[in-house]
């Protein structure tokens, strides 16, 4: 329990601008999480505690108590890597790993070798902890020769550690989310560890049926299926072309901030666009990213849908609802083929192609060095192979260079403004490198009908303690762009949207003549948008400004945030108090259509 504490010291200070550092939050947090560890401790030691209680005279061995003392200095280490390494990742996922982490390690394309080069420091404090859980292990053995004797021992024994191991005597066993019935959201990473998040994340990867309200009366507060065919006219036939962009998070971007920042190019394309001022991401990660563009599937699970228990469900993506319209649909990603489960996503939903690091040409020529190929060169890779496709198709482009740890082309090393992030001068390459794509693009016959939709796959870095917020660490870009002006008009758009919403949108320009299945909505729709996020075992809505918040424990949050502004206003003029009841029952809404409809699979609609 002490080496746990102090890995949740670490952890937290390792990543103190992503927390509440308030005394009281802290003193609850570190409180709270002996709850957690207790479980832990329970679990992980379980074959080292049945071991030191077996009542049979080998216990006294010297070979067999080296052998018990060595077992728990192994597991000790188990937990201080799984906490410590968690400490780094943090940075990117914004959460505690769950096991989609083994996914990523596992996978071949992602430099876990190259990790230990760059966090080497972090051995050492990793072997520190362990030696000391080793020195205090000799202090803290007992000598339990009598009590093995004695039935009531066992007894006392087992009680403890099954209470220690569910973390209360409850119907329900302890899952990571009820941290939040103890602490603010964004505390829970602090509260829990990442053993326990592991075990729970795997005993929870199936989700349990919600009924909130009668199917009837949820349809009405969240229709899923969507149509927005107009029979006056025949379906659209433009090309779309789906820029997703690594960590591109709103804090880079000047068009958004009014400030001289790190995208010029994408600060020029913006006022020839459909600029949407308040759009979110609906996760952390890009394996929760993907979905959510190309399918309309948030990030509303324990783990991402792409590693859950239900990803071989049937679901239909933005190229397979398209191909009936006689589209081609091409997914370009510069990375090892396969990497993050995309390539079995992409085609396992409708997506007819797919083109990674295999495909690429000069691959040994413009590899990064880390994770595939630098932006620049696969973007004009791409420019050329769209040139050569049959009209009218959709294609999505996700790009690699702002990933970390940010390498850069060696004659662009010294090209870009420092910035105060790593990350600042990969976001201006890649910005630059788009600008080269458009430049030649639109001299090709295929750009004047082409829709481009840019967005970013999830957030990453920030020095503004805002963009660590409920809210704030959600805010992407997003930009629609119509070279011919004939389907989109340029302007500004603050109505909330996120992720989910992109793929009704391209279905709604292009005319779909179908009805399908989506949790999300046209952002050309006039109605109000709404964002939803799953933000530390939290429920979350969003319509700018106000943000509603369900907890684990049936507690509902209603507030105003508003940007750059990291307080939370709960007083509410009356009529507020509508909207209030309106986002609660949406949010419930929401919970219950995804739940169910994932249990069910029936993510889709039959035409």
């Amino acid at each position: 329990m002490v080496i746990m504490t102090l890995c949740r010291v670490i952890y937290l200070v390792y990543n103190r601008d992503f927390f509440s550092l308030e005394f009281f939050q802290l003193v609850k947090s570190f409180f709270s999480g002996l709850i957690f560890d207790s479980s832990t401790v329970a679990y992980i030691f379980l074959p080292f505690t049945v071991l030191s209680l077996l009542p049979f005279k080998f216990q006294t061995a010297n070979g067999f108590k080296q052998f018990l003392r060595g077992l728990f200095i192994a597991l000790t280490l188990v937990c201080v890597t799984a906490n410590l390494a968690d400490a780094i990742y943090f940075k990117f996922s914004r959460k505690r790993s769950g096991i989609e982490i083994f996914t990523m390690l596992t996978d071949e394309s992602n430099p876990v070798g190259g990790y230990f080069v760059t966090y080497w420091p972090w051995l050492l404090i990793i072997a520190a902890l362990t030696l000391l859980g080793a020195f205090l292990y000799v202090f803290g053995t007992p000598n339990l020769s009598k009590s093995r004797r004695k039935w009531w021992f066992y007894a006392v024994v087992t009680i403890v550690l099954a209470v220690s191991a569910r973390g209360s005597i409850g119907l329900k066993p302890l899952k990571t989310f009820d941290a939040a019935r103890f602490v603010p959201a964004e505390m829970v990473p602090v509260t829990v560890n990442t053993p326990f998040n592991l075990m729970s994340s795997w005993q929870g990867s199936s989700l349990e049926r919600i009924e909130y309200f009668p199917d009837s009366i949820a349809t009405q507060f969240l229709a899923t299926e969507k149509f927005y065919f107009d029979n006056k006219t025949p379906p659209n036939h433009p090309n779309v072309v789906v820029f997703i962009l690594e960590s591109f998070a709103r804090d880079y971007c000047g068009w958004l901030r009014d400030q001289d920042l790190y995208t010029p190019f994408l600060d020029s394309l913006s006022k020839k666009s459909l600029n949407f001022t308040n759009a979110y991401a609906n996760g952390n990660v890009s394996i929760e990213g993907l979905p959510a563009i190309m399918a309309g599937i948030p990030n509303y699970m324990e783990v991402p849908y792409i590693n859950s228990s239900y990803q071989n469900n049937t679901v239909q993506n933005l190229g397979g609802l398209l191909s009936e319209l006689n589209y081609e649909s091409h997914f370009y990603h510069g990375a090892d083929n396969g990497t993050m489960g995309f390539q079995n996503f992409i085609k396992i939903s409708g997506w007819q192609n797919y083109y990674g690091k295999t495909e690429y040409p000069h691959y040994t020529r413009d590899y990064d060095g880390s994770w595939g190929i630098f932006d620049g060169p696969y973007f004009e890779h791409v420019e050329m192979e769209l040139s050569a496709k049959k009209e009218p198709f959709v294609a999505s482009v996700f790009s690699l260079t702002s990933h970390e740890p940010y390498p850069l082309p060696e004659k662009y090393k010294s090209k870009y403004k420092p910035g105060t992030l790593l990350i600042h001068p990969n976001i201006q390459y890649t910005d630059e490198m788009l600008r080269n794509f458009f430049t030649s693009a639109r001299t090709k016959p295929w750009f004047k009908n082409t829709i481009f939709i840019i967005t970013a796959d999830h957030t990453s870095h920030s020095k503004d303690k805002y963009f660590y917020s409920a809210t704030g660490k959600f805010e992407i870009p997003l930009l629609v762009y119509d070279p011919s002006g004939q389907y989109i008009q340029a302007g500004i758009n603050s109505k909330t949207v996120n992720q989910i919403d992109i793929m009704p949108t391209v279905l709604d320009i292009v005319n779909y003549p179908y009805p399908f299945f989506s949790l999300g909505t046209s952002m050309l729709d006039t109605t109000r948008g709404y964002a939803y996020q799953k933000n530390g075992g939290v429920f979350q809505i969003v319509s700018y400004p106000y943000v509603a918040q369900l907890k684990p424990n049936g507690k509902f949050v209603f507030f105003k945030k508003y940007k750059e502004d990291n307080k939370r206003y709960f007083d509410l003029f009356p009529a507020e108090y509508r909207t209030r009841k309106l986002m609660l029952r949406k949010l419930l809404a929401f919970v219950q259509q995804h739940h169910n409809h994932m249990i069910d699979n029936s993510f889709y609609l039959e035409h």
